[in-house]
Order: structure tokens, then C-alpha cells, then sequence
């Protein structure tokens, strides 16, 4: 069984696509898959609650927190919850594809892999529509001190290798990046380079939070290089990305002390 954790907060808009995307999951023989669909509403103050008991009942399981705590505590509760062999993780306004889950469940088994992630496509937004995709494959500690390309809705995983590794509740973003990067120190981790998950960018995403990202990104800097023992190439992409987070000069001077990096060279001459 596959448990389908979804943190949700004032969603009464999008929580509806969230959920339906879920449950029409198939598996490639067009059965529905057996699953367990958590949804943890962190003290919501708008209509969400009512939609997700009146739409699908149970259908899903509804966990409500007692106060707002936010998403990270929300995915904590869920995986306490979780009675499944496999674990996914979804976003209140993001949406799967058909064959999410039977994609990734396949591909796990077949590169022996503990979790997958997958491509993901942005729809609207500032940016407009665009796509994050990676190299196919086993995705290292290594691949990750350049930033993270494993975003928290695309991953599929077994559960037991969240028995000791939780999301940090302290973390006020970059939550995505934090776990799986812990997780790629002591597990096998790949990437499924298919588009299975539309982002819907919210006005009141926690991403929109620069504070809350300037709080991460030095959080990280100092976790991350507790954690593991990065050589000076792996330095120099580190802070080159916090750099980019946060459009910081000081992260571009520490990438180039680490290793000359003309990406950081431009930054630091152009702005970025």
C-alpha cells in the first residue's frame, strides 16, 4: 500500500484538483491502486476542512492539528499515520499526472532505488510555464551540494527509510532540500526525468517568503556542511546556489574562495 501524505492551509481553491489527482492514480494494469490518502489540515481558517469531508468522505483520512504549526510538522504527523509499505508526499495546489505513481513505483524497483523523484512543470506563475529536469539516474550527495532538483510533491519512497529521518519542524524553508539531501547520505536515491506533477504557483506560497528563505539558506549552510565533508569543487557549487537563493555577494565571495567559479565571478561582476 501506498500512503499519500498532503499538508493542506487554506486551500478551499485548489485542494479539490490536489486530492482527485490522487485517487485517480492507476496501476498499469488500470486497476486503482490500494492506497491511503492522509490529508493534515494545519488549523485551516477557510472552507478547506468542509470540502475535503464533504467531497470525498472517506475516501481520505483527515488529520486536523490542534494549532498551526506549519507544513513540516503537518508531513511529521503524516508519516506517523502512515500505515503504507511506500510513502508519497503531494502539495494542497499542485496536481499528478495519469500514471504518477505507477511510473515511479516502477522505476524505483527497477533501478533498486529507496526513493524516486521525478520532472515537474511550473504552470503560470511569474515566470510562466517552464519545466525542471535532470539527468535520468542515481542522484548523489554530490548532486545535490549544487541545489535541489527533488521537489517535495514529486517524491515517492519506502517508508522505512523515514523511520529516523523526519522533516525538520525548525526549517522554515528549503524543507525539500534538507530531507533528501540527509537521505542521500545513507540511501539510494534516483530521478525519473518525466513530467508527472504540475506546480500551480499560490500568492501565499511559503517560496514567496524572502525572510523565510534568508532564515533557511543559513540554517543549511551550516547543517549541510556538519553533515558531510564537501571538497572544494563541491564548496564552490554550494555557495555559489545559496548565493543565487538569496542574491547574496557574500556566498559569491565563499564560492570563489573555495574554487574559482566563473558563474560566481559573473554574479558577483553583473548581479544576478
Amino acid at each position: 500500500m501506498i500512503s499519500v501524505i498532503i499538508p493542506m492551509y487554506n486551500r478551499e481553491k485548489t485542494i479539490e484538483r490536489a486530492i482527485r489527482s490522487v485517487l485517480e492514480q492507476k496501476q498499469a494494469d488500470g486497476s486503482y491502486f490500494d492506497m491511503e490518502v492522509l490529508v493534515i489540515d494545519d488549523c485551516s481558517s477557510d472552507d478547506s476542512v468542509k470540502i475535503v469531508q464533504k467531497l470525498f468522505g472517506k475516501s481520505v483520512k483527515l488529520i486536523q492539528l490542534n494549532k498551526n504549526s506549519g507544513a513540516n510538522v503537518a508531513r511529521n504527523v503524516g508519516i506517523a499515520a502512515a500505515q503504507g509499505e511506500y510513502i508519497a508526499f503531494h502539495d494542497s495546489d499542485d496536481e499528478w499526472l495519469a500514471g504518477k505513481l505507477a511510473k515511479q513505483l516502477d522505476f524505483l524497483k527497477q533501478e533498486k532505488a529507496d526513493l524516486v523523484s521525478c520532472a515537474i512543470s511550473w504552470r503560470g506563475g511569474e515566470r510562466g510555464n517552464h519545466e525542471l529536469h535532470h539527468k535520468e539516474g542515481p542522484v548523489t550527495t554530490n548532486d545535490l551540494t549544487a541545489g535541489n532538483f527533488l521537489s517535495t510533491q514529486t517524491l515517492l519512497m519506502k517508508k522505512e527509510i523515514l523511520l529516523d529521518t523526519k522533516f525538520d519542524e525548525n526549517l522554515p524553508r528549503l524543507q525539500d532540500w534538507d530531507i533528501v539531501f540527509r537521505l542521500s547520505l545513507r540511501y539510494r536515491l534516483s530521478f525519473l526525468d518525466e513530467v508527472l506533477v504540475y506546480q500551480y504557483p499560490e500568492k501565499n506560497s511559503i517560496s514567496r517568503d524572502n525572510k523565510a528563505k534568508g532564515c533557511a539558506v543559513a540554517m543549511l549552510d551550516e547543517k549541510f556542511q556538519s553533515l558531510y565533508e564537501m571538497n572544494k569543487a563541491e564548496k564552490s557549487k554550494f555557495y555559489y546556489h545559496l548565493g543565487t537563493l538569496i542574491s547574496s555577494k557574500a556566498y559569491y565571495k565563499k564560492s570563489l574562495l573555495a574554487k574559482i567559479n566563473f558563474k560566481a565571478v559573473k554574479a558577483l561582476i553583473f548581479g544576478r
